[in-house]
């Protein structure tokens, strides 16, 4: 129950400590160091390892440590029965004593200058700072490690870490501190937080380690370090963070939150570890993972590119991501994003988001966003705001892959909501699994304006070839309408038009049923040639055949090329379909498909060029004029082979079945005019 703190002002003369130092309340620690006269030298008034002197300050004493040995120098222990200095240790604990610790104490330190920082840690002689509540940093602080013992500075729960000064763990080029020239390594690892394991960890009043809480490096402040690993609650950068990089040594960003978020802002950067190497500066990993708990966040707003290289990959967990700066990950390396979920397979699904903004970029050899499965092993949505460019950039030999979303199955199934925004995604292979909502970029009133921009990869300095897969299996009518710049393909993956069942007393006849994701509308539209190609959804129609489906509107269009179909097209759903959600639509100049179609009993089939507009077509607005050619053969002066079509019409034999296909000369459209069966040109 003790109160109280602990104020050590500069000036304050301690440099005639022997060997060790404890300064402990069960309150706030403030120490501040000058330089003083003592003995006839000018010397750092506070004692430090360069000056063989063990340092430790302690807020908060009723928190208990566990080192590994009694010569490893932190005072707050009981080695043995004849030691009474309190705490839970569980060879010498007395269940009698009741020792509470002081949560919510801090400790203030404002040691050292840039030219002669204080010293931490050195060859086995420690000098440790722990508090059961918030460390302030506003001094500068050489906490170099040697002697290849594993050990942190600064550990603290419960509480926050706010630097505001500079936190040295090396002598990389670059450092605003005087390198110390008796650190034996150059370049340290910044180890910060409380590890659930190991000599250093603290419990505080229970016999569970107990994580950190959040660390902020506070504008203006400074971690000079080899690399960088944090675990706590949460982790804000605003100021800088500098790591060294030699020949042999590549600093690596590991950050992970129990509870909080992410925030890596201010300045990131990679320099000269050892005053020799000159580059290339780069991250060999990449780790940001803040996926404990529902809502965690990551965001990326460095004042300079982010840049992951050596064929190491780069790796975001979190419920919700926002990328205002660029990631690059080159020399082979991934880039993957792992939603949040709760970890139950029958919890409800988590909603999220990723945001590229405008003016990002996102590169990486492959870009797994949710393709790997979830953080957790239940379901996770999440919606994509793209406004900067993706880019999977492949190799030479094997185009690069953006895949959507993953598993299909409850257990660590990851969904794509909607995917939207002003920006592109580049790709060779571009998937969408699990599809739930819509894609799109919403800017008018004109369907063909309002297409997502997918571009294909360059290839021989022209666009090449993307190879697109959607998914789509929303419980509401969905929108997939994409501009592509090149070629592509497309398939419908595990998409049904129409779903199924037997009738109870009727085992003969398939009653249809109206899929969830009825009435949605697949709009495509490539600059080059368009190929369609089969998906591998189940032939609910029990036709026989390989199918792409899609429960909707199919409008495809190829722009200077070919637009072909190798696969029979099916998107039947009722004898009725809502107008505006049906027909199939081939628009190019050079249609290929000798292959049947399958489509409501209301609606078209059209084969055609793309519009035309202008002054000659005035009093028309604009048509669909005749196709040059339709399988190798020109409509004006021949009659081509057709595919044949078939209608969904009500089953004239079987009561309980919905409908059955039929080849119609003529039908009744959705505005109730009689209409032909195929359509080449048609007029407003």
């Amino acid at each position: 129950g003790a109160t109280g703190g602990v104020q050590i002002n500069a000036g304050a003369d301690l440099s005639a400590v022997g060997t060790e130092l404890l300064v402990a309340d069960a309150g706030n620690v403030n120490v501040q160091g000058a330089f003083v006269s003592h003995g006839g030298h000018t010397v750092y008034s506070i004692p430090s390892v360069t000056q063989g002197v063990a340092v430790t300050i302690d807020a908060g004493i009723g928190g208990y440590f566990m080192p590994s040995s009694p010569s490893q120098n932190v005072l707050v222990q009981d080695f043995g029965a004849s030691q009474t200095f309190g705490s839970l240790s569980t060879g010498n604990y007395n269940t009698n004593f009741s020792y509470q610790d002081a949560a919510n104490s801090s400790v203030t330190l404002n040691l050292g200058t840039t030219q002669s920082p204080y010293e931490m840690i050195l060859s086995g002689v420690f000098s440790e700072v722990f508090a059961d509540g918030n460390i302030s940093n506003q001094g500068n602080v050489d906490m170099v490690w040697s002697d290849g013992i594993y050990g942190d500075a600064f550990e603290w729960i419960n509480g926050t870490f706010t630097n505001t000064g500079t936190l040295n763990f090396g002598s990389q080029t670059g450092s605003t501190l005087t390198p110390t020239t008796s650190e034996t390594w150059n370049m340290s690892t910044a180890f910060l937080g409380n590890p659930t394991t190991g000599p250093w960890t603290i419990y505080g009043n229970t016999t569970q380690a107990l994580s950190a809480g959040s660390f902020v490096n506070a504008t203006g402040g400074l971690i000079n370090a080899g690399s960088l690993a944090f675990i706590g609650a949460a982790f804000s950068n605003f100021g800088t963070i500098q790591m060294g990089q030699s020949a042999s040594s590549t600093p690596s960003l590991d950050v992970t939150a129990t509870s909080g978020n992410i925030n890596i802002s201010g300045t990131v950067s990679v320099v000269s570890g050892d005053g020799v190497y000159s580059g290339p500066f780069f991250l060999n990993g990449l780790g940001l993972y803040a996926a404990a708990t529902a809502g965690q966040s990551v965001t990326l707003n460095a004042t300079t590119p982010l840049l992951v290289s050596g064929g190491n990959s780069a790796t975001i967990a979190a419920t919700n991501v926002t990328m205002d700066s660029s990631l690059t990950v080159n020399g082979g390396g991934d880039f993957t994003f792992k939603p949040y979920s709760v970890n139950n397979t029958s919890a409800a699904p988590v909603s999220g988001s990723f945001v590229l903004a405008s003016g990002a970029t996102l590169s990486a050899k492959n870009l797994y966003l949710g393709s790997s499965g979830a953080a957790n092993a239940g379901p996770a949505y999440t919606s994509y705001k793209i406004d900067g460019s993706m880019v999977a950039t492949g190799t030479s030999s094997a185009p690069g892959k953006a895949l959507l979303g993953g598993s299909s199955s409850g257990t660590y199934k990851a969904s794509p909501f909607n995917v939207s925004g002003a920006g592109s995604i580049t790709a060779g292979t571009l998937t969408f699994t699990n599809l739930l909502g819509s894609v799109n970029n919403i800017t008018t009133g004109q369907i063909l304006a309002n297409g997502f921009q997918i571009d294909a990869p360059m290839a021989n300095g022209q666009p090449g070839t993307v190879n697109i897969t959607v998914t789509a299996d929303g419980a509401a009518l969905q929108g997939f309408n994409v501009g592509i710049v090149g070629n592509a393909t497309i398939s419908s993956g595990d998409t049904v038009a129409v779903n199924t069942q037997t009738p109870a007393g009727n085992e003969k006849y398939a009653q249809y049923l109206y899929p969830a994701n009825a009435n949605s509308n697949l709009v495509v539209s490539a600059s080059g040639s368009l190929t369609v190609n089969a998906g591998t959804g189940a032939d609910n129609y029990g036709l026989g055949t390989a199918l792409f489906q899609w429960p909707g509107l199919i409008y495809l269009t190829a722009g200077s090329g070919n637009l072909t179909a190798t696969v029979a097209i099916a998107n039947a759903y009722g004898a009725q379909a809502a107008t505006g959600h049906a027909g199939v639509f081939f628009i190019a100049n050079n249609i290929n498909d000798n292959f049947p179609i399958y489509t409501n009993g209301n609606a078209g089939v059209v084969f055609a060029s793309p519009f035309l507009t202008g002054t000659l077509w005035a009093h028309l607005q604009a048509i669909y004029p005749y196709a040059l050619s339709i399988n190798g053969i020109n409509p004006f002066t021949s009659n081509p082979g057709l595919p044949t079509v078939y209608f969904a019409t009500p089953n004239p034999t079987a009561a309980n079945a919905n409908f059955s296909f039929q080849v119609l000369n003529s039908f009744t459209n959705g505005r109730g005019y009689q209409q032909e069966n195929q359509t080449f040109l048609t007029l407003p």
